[in-house]
């Protein structure tokens, strides 16, 4: 009976010290969604100036909130707000689901496109460097590479960037590449920027061999046409030049980087 008794008392006593565990980790839970929940951006002030702006967003924050450690629903917030244009709270919404998850790495492409529209500098390169490392054949992020150091003058890696973009392939399908709609071949962009390059150690017929090449092969790139112009007329081609800037004007005054 007594032997019962004990058995009895180990049995509760275990059940017991289960019953407390579960609510430990429960409570802890609780507490862990909460502060993730609390870490979420909630929508500006300035969204409220629109009703329908307010209600998108309003919406896409509670969804989050509901899956504060779901990078999608989190990730989903934050293109609401940069699609809105608040780029303050969309950068802060990224570093947040980047933490979430730093293995999806669009979201870090992301962030670089605030960066780049915030001036760039080390920063952006550092983040578009994380991209490339990790979607070594997505064409865009080698571009903007490309970009972010030819703005801190280290040619020699812009050059190597854009040498990547035409070398870049199909993603490798192991998450959804950020889609671009671009009316100019993607090479067009990098070969620009490798005349740029050429232009900046002194080389302007090696640019002007890239540029004709550019124009040749993408005539509606009127960035292209333009530069090419300047080169023209530095080589005492007014002629020439004016004939491109002729062709530019009649085109789009501005080919978005995709």
């Amino acid at each position: 009976m007594m032997a019962s008794g004990v058995h009895r008392r180990s049995v509760l006593a275990v059940a017991l010290a289960a019953a407390l565990l579960g609510a430990a980790v429960w409570t802890f839970l609780q507490w862990r969604e909460s502060a993730a929940a609390d870490r979420i951006p909630p929508p500006p002030a300035a969204a409220a100036q629109s009703k329908a702006v307010a209600a998108h967003l309003f919406a896409k924050h509670e969804a989050a909130r509901s899956e504060p450690t779901s990078p999608a629903a989190v990730g989903s917030l934050c293109l609401a707000y940069h699609a809105d244009m608040f780029f303050d709270i969309a950068d802060r919404c990224y570093a947040r689901v980047i933490e979430l998850d730093a293995s999806q790495w669009r979201w870090r492409y992301y962030r670089a496109l605030i960066q780049a529209e915030r001036g760039g500098g080390e920063p952006l390169v550092e983040n578009l460097r994380r991209v490339v490392n990790q979607a070594s054949n997505f064409g865009p992020a080698w571009q903007r590479l490309g970009d972010a150091l030819f703005k801190a003058g280290k040619y020699d890696e812009a050059r190597e960037a854009w040498e990547r973009v035409s070398m870049a392939g199909p993603s490798d399908g192991s998450q959804p590449p950020p889609r671009h709609v671009t009316e100019v071949p993607l090479s067009a962009y990098a070969n620009v920027g490798l005349a740029r390059i050429a232009l900046a150690h002194g080389e302007t017929t090696k640019a002007r061999e890239i540029l004709e090449r550019v124009v040749a092969d993408a005539p509606q790139f009127s960035s292209a046409l333009r530069l090419l112009a300047d080169v023209y007329r530095s080589l005492g081609r007014p002629a020439d030049a004016d004939r491109f800037v002729y062709r530019a004007n009649r085109l789009q005054p501005f080919a978005a980087a995709p």
